[in-house]
């Protein structure tokens, strides 16, 4: 059986930015009203603690972008996320497309730790079709829990197939153009 240790490690999924840059401050009072001051202090104060624990960030982000508690420090939601976190647009919205699968498998009972990494390869995936490719990886890990690699496997499935294109040059006589003479 893998230690939540061992199956960090087997990933390759990059880790978030380190937390040592990241500098606590007070939201500015100018455009939000009180209850959304303490509200965007109670889970900022979720999505530090919660970049150690991806699914809870996740969460957290999901409510800030939404509700755009952002706005009274930041135009958009990726400059919010890069400036005060140190993380991209494109890892937050990973971090809250993971939190939302994992509300989605809580039923089906896991017990090994979800993280953003793991989940990755079901998030392009429709609600049922995840759950059932999940339950596919566990059955594939056996009684460990499941890797990256074997959640893709099992997602892979799901997914349609990539178009080869075709030399499309070969398929189509040369374009002639009118003014040129043949």
């Amino acid at each position: 059986m893998n230690t939540p240790e061992q199956i960090s490690t087997q990933s390759k999924c990059p880790s978030p930015a380190p937390l040592g840059d990241v500098v606590e401050s007070e939201p500015q009072k100018s455009d939000l009203s009180g209850a959304e001051i303490a509200q965007l202090a109670a889970l900022e104060k979720t999505v530090l603690n919660g970049l150690k624990k991806t699914l809870t960030a996740g969460d957290a982000l999901l409510v800030i972008r939404e509700e755009k508690l952002y706005r009274s420090t930041h135009r958009r939601f990726a400059d919010y996320c890069l400036d005060r976190w140190k993380i991209g647009k494109s890892y937050a919205n990973r971090l809250v497309a993971a939190a939302r699968l994992a509300r989605e498998l809580a039923p089906i009972g896991t017990t090994c730790p979800l993280t953003e990494c793991l989940l990755r390869p079901l998030t392009g995936l429709r609600s049922e079709q995840a759950k059932e490719a999940w339950a596919q990886a566990m059955q594939i890990a056996g009684d460990g829990a499941p890797t990256a690699n074997q959640v893709r496997q099992a997602a892979a499935q799901f997914k349609p197939a990539k178009a080869v294109r075709a030399n499309h040059h070969r398929s189509h006589p040369p374009m002639t153009c009118c003014w040129r003479s043949p």
